[in-house]
Order: structure tokens, then sequence, then C-alpha cells
């Protein structure tokens, strides 16, 4: 079953926000003449001409006809352009190659891929759900690593991959001291030990967690990743600066 990866514009390319520098695609874990571009979907996996790049549902083929990787011909393949391999190609990634009707072509977790020729320039989509057989690839940053609390987890969002506590719950820091408003401090066990640049406040009600100082605290519910001015989303931008 073909995994479509999709994103709602995630700010991949070098940008600068907050103090923080977003993270770019790894170019090594795609095949030659495929990166990633923009699309009203988010980030998509584009060809060397920078259209925007589709997965054939090889379910999908299998519920109308017997054939599958052979499928696109005659109509569909006046509408789409495989991406085709070398003979010599090797699997990067989740990439490999797969015999089409066309011959050697590159798949995407199983699906077959395809330009679609209506397309006329990067970003537009216009082959997305085409006869509910093709969808666009959206591209999914792989989940970093990060050194933080046990509790502290990556999460991905709108917004990229933000630290978020075990309930999903982004976590920002913020320079306030005593009067914090509503925020919700990121608590610490008592026997906490700090970790990496986690230091750990014991001049309060209880335990707080701290990133490089500033108090830690975690929004209101898993959906927001909204900080009031002068605080800090924790993001993987933000964890690795």
């Amino acid at each position: 079953m073909m995994r479509v990866r999709r994103l709602l514009a995630l700010g991949l390319a070098l940008a600068i926000t907050s103090g923080a520098v977003a993270a770019t695609p790894d170019a090594a874990a795609f095949p030659s003449g495929v990166s990633t571009g923009s699309s009203p979907l988010g980030r998509v996996y584009v060809g060397k001409d920078g259209r925007t790049l589709y997965g054939l549902s090889l379910r999908s083929v299998r519920a109308r006809t017997s054939l599958t990787l052979t499928y696109c011909t005659g109509p569909c393949a006046a509408a789409w352009t495989p991406l085709k391999a070398p003979g010599d190609a090797k699997p990067v990634g989740s990439w490999t190659v797969v015999q089409g009707a066309q011959g050697p072509q590159w798949a995407f977790d199983g699906s077959p891929v395809f330009a679609f020729n209506a397309d006329a320039k990067p970003g537009d989509i216009g082959g997305d759900h085409w006869k509910d057989l093709f969808l666009a690839l959206g591209y999914i940053p792989p989940k970093p690593e990060i050194v933080a609390p046990p509790s502290v987890d990556a999460r991905l969002t709108d917004v990229g991959y933000v630290l978020a506590d075990s309930g999903g719950r982004a976590l920002f820091a913020s320079a306030c001291a005593s009067a914090c408003g509503a925020r919700t401090p990121f608590a610490a066990a008592a026997a906490s030990l700090p970790v990496g640049d986690w230091t750990i406040l014991r001049d309060r009600d209880r335990p707080q967690w701290a990133w490089r100082g500033s108090a830690v605290f975690v929004a209101a519910d898993a959906s927001s990743t909204d900080v009031a001015a002068g605080d800090v989303l924790l993001t993987l931008s933000t964890e690795r600066q």
C-alpha cells in the first residue's frame, strides 16, 4: 500500500526565524535528479525540471485491472511520464527501481513514480488524485536525533519538527522569571539530572526544566505552536544551534 508523505508547508529551505536556521533535505537520500520543491500541499519531491513527482497507487490499480507495474500505457502514458532509472541504478533509501511499462523506472515506497505532463511549471499539482490513481509525493524529513530529557520527543508540525512533552504539547523557552502569566511550566522530576543544554530550575514551587538557562513551558494543547512575543519555540533548529 502506498504511503503518501505529505507536509503542510514545512519551511525546509535555509531560513532564519526566531534565531533558528531550518534544516535542508539530504540530497544523498534521493536518486540523481530528484530534489524537493514547494507546492500548495507543502514540500514535495520534484524532478530535475522542478515539476512535482507523483506515485501511482498500485492498490488502486489492482482494484481495476490485473496489471500493476505495467499499467500506465495508452491514455495513461499520454498523460504521464515515468521517472526513468538507469539500468545500473541502485536503491536509495525509500527509492527502488521497478520494471514499468516503458522500462526501468524509479518507485518510491513501492509506488512507481511519474511526472504529470499537464503540469506546466514547478509547484503545479494538477495530477494529484488523477482518476484516484496518482498522488503527489510529499517530502517529510527524517525524524531528528535530539539531546534532551527522556520525556522530550520531536514532533512534526506545520512549522517543522518541534520538541514536545510526552503528551505531544510543544515546548517553548521564556526569559520570564516570576511573572510568567498563564504559562504552564515544563515540570522536572525531583531526581532529574541536567542533559546537554537542559538544566533544572529548583528555585520555584517545583523543579522545572530550563533550556540554555531559560525556563521551559508547554503549549496549551497538542495542536498549538503559537508562542508569545519574546518566547522561543523549541524546534530542531533551536535545539541544534
